[in-house]
């Protein structure tokens, strides 16, 4: 997010065509050949003619909106995790999966909200209007959480998850996809 508007200003001559898509989506649209770059997580398999570059690393963070209590604390253990209320993203997302593991030893499952979403705004809302945790990739909170519109609970544990990257193309990349390839890469290097 920051990044791509940097590189509009530098090189307005050149055309970004930013596009949303899960796995599934994107993985039709390089076989289409719609895509020149895929700015992504590194697919389980790699597209013949494509390769990854990893740009900026990730993790999963536990976030909540402004007045829960649990940012009050220095570091928050499982103990206190199991006794709060979660909103979950649905079973496919790797933010629900990094939500299973966290809680994969306990016997009894965390109370959860009953709506289930990959929705962002209405994750947003949910969190700032109720006293609710989520995991979440820090990327994907960085921008609300520098707004102090989420907060991120500080966790007695690390929660890892795979960088981002750039899916590129191995051949036939015109000049214009070079060159924000390169600007990619150095605005990650910078970072």
């Amino acid at each position: 997010v920051k990044a791509l508007p940097q590189f509009s200003r530098r090189h307005p001559e050149i055309l970004v065509q930013a596009r949303e898509a899960d796995a599934v989506r994107l993985a039709a649209l390089i076989e289409r050949d719609e895509v020149d770059i895929a700015l992504c997580r590194a697919p389980s398999v790699t597209p013949q003619g494509w390769r990854f570059i990893p740009l900026v690393e990730d993790r999963f963070a536990v976030v909540a909106g402004p007045g829960h209590p649990l940012l009050k604390r220095r570091k928050v253990g499982m103990d206190e995790l199991r006794k709060a209320k979660w909103l979950i993203a649905p079973v496919p997302m790797a933010a629900r999966q990094a939500f299973d593991r966290l809680f994969a030893d306990e016997t009894t499952a965390p109370r959860t909200s009953s709506i289930v979403t990959n929705v962002p705004a209405l994750f947003w809302s949910m969190l700032t209007r109720e006293q609710l945790l989520c995991v979440l990739p820090v990327s994907f909170v960085k921008q609300l959480a520098d707004a102090r519109q989420v907060f991120e609970v500080s966790l007695a544990q690390e929660l890892p998850f795979d960088p981002i990257g750039m899916l590129l193309q191995t051949t036939d990349a015109g000049d214009a996809v070079r060159k924000l390839a390169g600007f990619l890469e150095a605005a990650a290097a910078r970072d």
